[in-house]
This record gives structure tokens, sequence and C-alpha cells, in this order.
């Protein structure tokens, strides 16, 4: 697979593409339970969004772009917001709030799409420069890329999840140590810590989206 070609730069994605591809990233095998759960869970972090107002109108929106088509409109998912929306699943199922992943998201956006443009732009070809084409072509398959700490990126989050309005204190790093250290830092608080791996997150997001079926007037095409 080429993580440079396997998408179009331009390309737009419909919420069930959107809620496929985190299914299949969270789970090997996802059942249609566990589909339903996580359509049910992108699409209340998508109302949410629409529904909490911006502090100006400079600020961007967590997943919509700017205001978006209202309620019963056909909204389309940039990649960028795919992976935003990810992460939004996995804070949820971190314990936090709605409202406290919207505030989250919209407070790191800029900085997340540009680290997930940076991982998409330089580490695929790093990764396969030091693998051989069967274990390249074996790593593919198991949809983990990333193994070394080399390669390995994170965010921390914490606060404390009995105050749904508090603040998180957050950070984006780039170096195992400089998470295991922001961790340890973050572990004198009040509250949990939570750790997500980037890298193979943004890989897979592509990968999966690559292949996510479009349905169109209740037709499933492939895109």
């Amino acid at each position: 697979m080429s993580f440079e070609a396997s998408i179009n730069a331009v390309m737009n994605f419909r919420r069930n593409q959107v809620s496929w591809t985190v299914a299949r990233i969270l789970s090997e095998d996802p059942s249609p339970a566990f589909e339903r759960d996580i359509a049910m869970k992108v699409q209340r972090l998508i109302d949410r969004d629409r529904a909490t107002e911006t502090a100006s109108s400079h600020t961007a929106r967590a997943f919509l772009e700017e205001d978006g088509p209202g309620k019963g409109t056909v909204v389309e998912f940039s990649e960028e917001a795919v992976f935003l929306l990810l992460l939004g699943v996995l804070f949820l199922e971190s314990g936090l709030t709605q409202s406290r992943v919207i505030r989250l998201i919209r407070d790191l956006r800029t900085e997340l799409c540009e680290h997930q443009q940076w991982i998409l732009t330089f580490v695929p070809a790093s990764l396969k420069g030091q693998r051989t084409d069967a274990a390249w072509k074996r790593d593919i398959e198991r949809r983990h890329f990333a193994n070394d700490k080399g390669h390995l990126t994170y965010l921390v989050a914490s606060g404390n999840l009995a105050d749904p309005d508090g603040e998180m204190t957050h950070r984006l790093c780039r170096k195992h140590e400089q998470m295991a250290e922001t961790v340890g830092a973050l572990s004198l608080g009040s509250g949990p810590v939570i750790v997500i791996e980037l890298t193979n997150r943004v890989l897979q997001t592509r990968d999966w989206l690559s292949k996510a079926p479009r349905i169109t007037r209740g037709r499933r095409s492939t895109t």
C-alpha cells in the first residue's frame, strides 16, 4: 500500500464511512453491536460540536468545517476530521464527557492536524526503509505500522473527571521519553492520565479510509 497515493488530498467522507473506519481501528473484527455503538458516539460528538457555540469567530470547531450545515443535510468530513473523531471516541471511552471532548479537540485541532500531516509525510518512508519487503507487507496486513520508540508520538491529557467543566492539561509528545516524563508529572495531580499513541492511529486512519465503503441512496459502493 502507498500511503501517499491511497487518498486524494481533497477527498471527503460520509458519516457512515467515518464510523466504519473508527470501528475497524478499534476492533479487528467489530460486531454489529460494536459498530452501532461507535456510530452513535460519532454522531453524538458531531451533534455536540454543531450545538456548542465557539468562543469567537476565529475559533475552529472540533470536527465540522466552520458552522457546517444543519441536521438533515449530508455532511462530509476530511481525513483530518476523521482522525479527530477517532480521538474524540477514544476520549469518550476514557471517561470524558462530550462537552469536555469538544473543548479539548477544539483547543488542539490545529496542532493535531499539523502533526497528522507530519506523520503522513515522513513516517511511512522511514518505516519502509527499515524493513524487508516481507516484513513491511506483514505490518501492513496487521495494520500496526510503527513499533519502535523512535517513530511513536503521543497525546497526553489529564484532568479531574469528577468536574465535567474543568480544564484539561494536555501535551503532544514527539518522543517516548517526553511522554514518560509528562505522564510522571501529571500523575501527581488529582485526575487520571490519558495517553493516546498517535503515529499508528494516523496511519490506520488513512489505511482504513482508503477501503471504506460509500453508501449512497441505500446502495453500498467502495471509494
